[in-house]
């Protein structure tokens, strides 16, 4: 009985002691022209697009039509701004490292979303950080 016990404390401090950042930079390029701005047809489809991927998994978003937008549930936050080109989407949360697939995997959903809305080759990922 010792032996779980001390066992069931090690797994407890190992499993929750560790907080783990996952983030994805998701930028898109509205235009290969030098762009200045987003224009407002490509921010409402980008919005959109953001919007219907926190509605449909729980993420409260700011109430702007436009950019900069940002959605938020605890651990998740997702924003957009406009940049030159087009736009920044980010997505970061904190969890444990045992939940990296799980994030991964929404992170993916979010890019699918994005490609969705602006097509393959407006959407791209970036190593950089948010």
């Amino acid at each position: 009985m010792k032996h779980i016990a001390i066992l069931l404390a090690v797994t407890s401090v190992a499993l929750t002691g560790c907080d783990a950042w996952f983030s994805r930079r998701m930028d898109v390029v509205i235009s290969s022209h030098m762009v200045v701005g987003i224009s407002e047809t490509s921010a409402s489809r980008l919005v959109g697009s953001i919007r219907e991927y926190a509605s449909a998994n729980g993420i409260a978003c700011s109430a702007s039509d436009g950019l900069p937008i940002e959605c938020f549930r605890q651990p998740i936050r997702i924003w957009a701004v406009a940049t030159e080109s087009g736009a920044t989407v980010c997505y970061s949360a904190m969890g444990i490292p045992l939940e990296s697939s799980k994030f991964e995997r929404r992170m993916n959903e979010l890019e699918g979303t994005l490609v969705k809305a602006m097509g393959r080759a407006a959407v791209s990922i970036q190593s950089g950080d948010c």
